[in-house]
């Protein structure tokens, strides 16, 4: 379903937004072309990004369908071909939340995606005496892999522990002990590879440190080291990508601290099997633009866009919401690369995107009966320092049956303005209904505070939205922190209701005891069906209520990233509710709020459901009678334009599964074949230059869906 904002038609309008990702290459549809894996630290979600390939072009597709077939990421999550069989193994943070967690690519060459656990926590040998150690990893300590001394091998550095600011080397040693590179066994060498210490409140190094030899000491790993020369490293938070920067043939080093906004080079000039950095560009690229993120740079170098060199990507560990990945296209080689800025806003300029947390809601704002989108959120990161929160606006400027959205503003109502939504983290939850019974459509805002703020609407009925704040604090209804509202007729006395979701997992109910106009919500049930979707501490029900067919259900979304479905609840609101199935699991990241609306006009309610990193994502329902609420992904679709053309003219698609066989074919209009191509990029150019002016027919197959579209050709 086509997005844009401006004049930019989203790429990946439904991939769910990006806040802290971390990037790798993987084979998802085992077509020989790498794909991207984007780990999402916020949302602990994988998005898979499949390429289509397209030579000297940036060009992935959004493929939902492959992340249950993946393992379940911890923290973070990146992937490397230890066993050398040419698939991509996977790697995350151990049960533990200390140690690495390896899983081994087994899926056969037709498919599907397989995994095997291959050990649930990496160990080194330490001589002497001799004994395993876990190898270390953390949460912010994240390792890198890599062939250090270039003997065929994975090879891993680590951070040895948070206040050191000094590099472990674990040695495989598989190669030396005869198994090839298909094991995994380490051998501790050194606690400060590279003879260099990072320091404190810059994301700097101390070179030339020289490393103690003989027994290990956790508490002075140098020798010849004067504290005073510069302060241990305090992050807790620090990452590294293992890069030949210069060719010759040993590892290089990029550095990323917590706090630090650059990225550090360190340039090696040992030799493979004995590091020694010699020199650092704490501006790196400085002979290029420097990347300069939030906070805590991460690197990831892979071909991005299809030329046959490694790239560059930076990435915050922090909120930028609209921006922060920066895009360096290698001019150099693979082997001796040349980084040029391209732009701080990779992937994130072709997504929904509402910052931190993305709460939906159906609305038709301007009263011409095609349902809108609206999304607030937790927070914006103001570039000029700062934070707000918002709704964005996207207006349905497509038809009932074929919606087509487009950012119209992302300060609707201006609630900018107002002293609920200022601030780090005040959320922006809407919900609409006729509070006054007015015959238009008013909104309510829960917020961060457990509070809910009313906008009446002033407009009448039919006409654009005009809402008036009336007040802080709408009737004293606190609920504690985090106000998820709906309103809804929920014991159907003809009078809107209040069900609203908490931070702790349960659900409020407040009985409209007044009138359709003049509205008392009074608490009911502070428990309501005894629904509780907490997990440890919080929550964060978001709870929809929809009729399904004369009975309610209800959805709720939770902090964990589950969507469950409820019934029983007709005549039952002091009772407990049933659950009937669980309709999604942690696919769409943490923090999940849902929405329902018809979009399309078939008469059934769709889903949207937004998520922590602050994006959404959009269900079509194929079975309004269905019990277990079965949900299929947005059906492709596409848009050719200019129509009429001559000369040429652009396909565009959208929800395109580039997992099935998908055919675009193109007929004249006596039904004679012009050519059938298959479709693998987001948009494709036709060549019309040799076709007579008439109509043509276009036509889009991929074995269950059929969609047709004309073309004029003069």
């Amino acid at each position: 379903m086509p997005v844009q904002v401006g004049t930019n038609t989203l790429k990946l309008p439904w991939a769910g937004g990006v806040n802290y990702p971390m990037f790798s290459e993987f084979d998802f549809n085992l077509d020989g072309i790498m794909d991207l894996l984007v780990m999402d630290r916020v949302n602990n979600r994988i998005i898979p990004l499949i390429n289509g390939g397209t030579p000297n072009q940036v060009d992935y597709t959004y493929a939902s369908e492959y992340v249950k077939l993946l393992p379940p990421p911890r923290m973070w999550a990146f992937t490397y071909d230890f066993d050398c069989d040419g698939r991509n193994d996977f790697f995350t943070l151990a049960d533990t939340y200390t140690g690495i967690k390896v899983y081994r690519n087994t899926s056969p060459a037709s498919g599907p995606l397989q995994f095997t656990l291959f050990s649930p926590m990496l160990q080194s040998i330490h001589p002497p005496p001799t004994n395993s150690a876990n190898i270390p990893a953390s949460y912010g300590l994240v390792p890198a892999l890599g062939d250090i001394d270039n003997d065929g091998d994975v090879d891993i550095l680590c951070w040895n522990n948070s206040m050191g600011g000094y590099v472990e080397y674990n040695k495989n040693m598989s190669v030396e002990n005869g198994f090839g590179c298909d094991s995994l066994q380490f051998q501790f060498i050194t606690s400060c590879w590279g003879n260099f210490v990072l320091q404190t409140s810059v994301n700097r190094a101390q070179l030339g440190i020289a490393c103690r030899t003989g027994s290990f000491s956790s508490d002075e790993p140098f020798k010849n080291y004067d504290p005073s020369d510069a302060a241990r490293h305090d992050d807790t938070m620090s990452s590294m990508c293992i890069i030949d920067i210069d060719g010759d043939g040993d590892k290089d080093l990029l550095v990323g601290g917590l706090g630090d906004k650059n990225s550090l080079m360190l340039t090696n000039g040992g030799t493979p099997n004995a590091a020694n950095m010699i020199a650092q560009d704490s501006l790196f690229p400085s002979y290029n633009t420097s990347s300069q993120v939030n906070s805590f740079t991460t690197h990831a170098y892979i071909d991005v866009d299809n030329d046959g060199k490694k790239d560059l990507l930076v990435s915050p560990t922090y909120e930028e919401d609209f921006s922060g990945i920066w895009f360096y296209k290698n001019t150099g080689t693979t082997a001796v690369p040349v980084f040029n800025y391209q732009t701080n806003n990779f992937l994130q300029h072709d997504m929904i995107e509402t910052g931190t947390a993305a709460y939906p809601a159906f609305f038709d704002y301007d009263g011409d009966g095609l349902t809108d989108m609206l999304i607030g959120n937790y927070t914006y990161y103001q570039p000029a320092g700062g934070f707000k929160s918002g709704l964005s606006l996207y207006r349905n400027i497509g038809t009932s049956a074929a919606p087509s959205f487009q950012l119209i503003t992302r300060d609707y109502a201006g609630l900018f303005s107002y002293s609920f939504a200022a601030g780090y983290g005040n959320d922006v939850h809407p919900t609409f209904g006729d509070v006054d019974g007015d015959g238009d459509l008013d909104m309510i805002v829960g917020d961060y505070n457990g509070k809910l703020q009313y906008f009446s609407n002033t407009a009448g009925p039919g006409n654009p939205a005009n809402f008036v704040f009336t007040g802080a604090n709408y009737q004293n209804i606190d609920i504690g922190s985090n106000a998820a509202p709906q309103l809804i007729d929920l014991d159907r006395d003809g009078k809107l209701d209040l069900v609203i979701g908490r931070k702790n997992g349960f659900i409020s109910y407040y009985h409209n005891t007044g009138t359709v106009n003049n509205p008392v919500f009074s608490l009911t049930e502070d428990s309501l069906g005894h629904v509780d979707v907490s997990y440890l501490s919080s929550g964060y029900a978001s709870p929809f209520v929809f009729d399904d067919s004369g009975s309610y259900k209800m959805l709720v979304g939770n902090e964990q990233g589950y969507v469950f479905l409820y019934g029983n609840i007709d005549g039952n609101l002091t009772g407990t509710f049933t659950l009937i199935d669980t309709v999604i699991s942690r696919t769409e990241g943490g923090r999940v709020n849902v929405a329902m609306g018809d979009i399309n006009g078939d008469g059934l309610l769709d889903l949207l459901v937004g998520n922590y990193a602050g994006g959404v994502a959009l269900f079509y329902r194929d079975n309004p009678l269905a019990t277990n609420f079965p949900l299929i992904a947005a059906k492709p679709s596409f848009d050719v334009f200019p129509n009429p053309a001559s000369g040429s003219a652009v396909v565009q698609f959208s929800n395109l599964n580039t997992s099935a066989k998908t055919l675009l074919s193109m007929f004249s209009a006596t039904g004679e074949k012009i050519f059938t191509t298959t479709c693998k990029a987001p948009s494709q150019t036709l060549n019309l230059g040799s076709l007579s002016s008439g109509l043509y027919i276009l036509r889009l197959e991929d074995g269950t869906n059929s969609l047709v579209r004309k073309l004029l050709v003069h």
